[in-house]
């Protein structure tokens, strides 16, 4: 679209829509402080998914906000006693929103399905994505899902992938050729194919297609920081 909907989500005074074709800026007339009980902090991630529903990432769940009917709809994300951080938003091919917990909790760690359709949520982990991301120092920071929806996690061990297969999750660390990745903060996709990965070790530009083919850039390639954070 050449004249987008930017949606503007503040801490508190709810959420500002503003239309580029009409040159307008609308304040959600619900606002996000009707649900600011469920929030209960700053916003972790927004998507915008291809139904032109805004998904937001909060502390207590997810929240969707339909622009026609200016609704919103929280999704809890646990029904346990540890509710988890939601950190990362994504669609998938089908049009299912998936989600990055983090927690200290294992049941509240991994990522979790939303079918759109029925509302009904489903849980996934493994004991590589517990392994990774619980206990000190160890944490999961960015998901990227690939046009064969294989989910890829980012985090302090590197990379993962998981593969939903009947409705369970099996997941393996990446390696390329015999080296392990280092920390990984965030996934930035060129395309389908082809990853760049913010380390601390510098910026390394993947083909998932020839994982030997690898590239790092670091400070002795011109970048100003080994320390990439996108």
């Amino acid at each position: 679209d050449d004249f987008p909907i930017h949606y503007i989500l503040t801490l508190s005074d709810g959420l500002y829509i503003f239309d580029e074709r009409k040159n307008t800026v609308k304040h959600s007339g619900q606002g996000i402080s009707k649900i600011n009980y469920r929030m209960n902090g700053p916003t972790q991630d927004m998507f915008v998914d291809s139904r032109n529903k805004l998904w937001v990432a909060t502390l207590q769940g997810v929240v969707r906000y339909d622009a026609a009917a200016d609704t919103f709809h929280h999704f809890s994300m646990s029904n346990e006693t540890v509710a988890p951080y939601v950190i990362k938003i994504k669609e998938d091919s089908k049009g299912n929103i998936w989600v990055l917990r983090v927690s200290n909790s294992k049941l509240s760690s991994g990522i979790s399905m939303i079918n759109v359709s029925t509302g009904k949520r489903i849980n996934y982990v493994t004991p590589l994505i517990l392994s990774h991301s619980l206990g000190s120092g160890k944490a999961l920071s960015d998901m990227w899902i690939d046009k064969n929806d294989k989910i890829y996690l980012a985090g302090t061990s590197g990379l993962i992938r998981v593969t939903i297969n009947s409705d369970k999750a099996e997941s393996e660390m990446l390696k390329w050729g015999n080296m392990s990745l280092p920390p990984i903060n965030t996934i930035v996709s060129e395309n389908d194919s082809m990853l760049w990965l913010n380390s601390n070790r510098g910026l390394y530009r993947l083909n998932l297609n020839r994982p030997e083919a690898f590239q790092l850039y670091t400070e002795e390639e011109s970048l100003y920081s080994n320390t990439a954070n996108c």
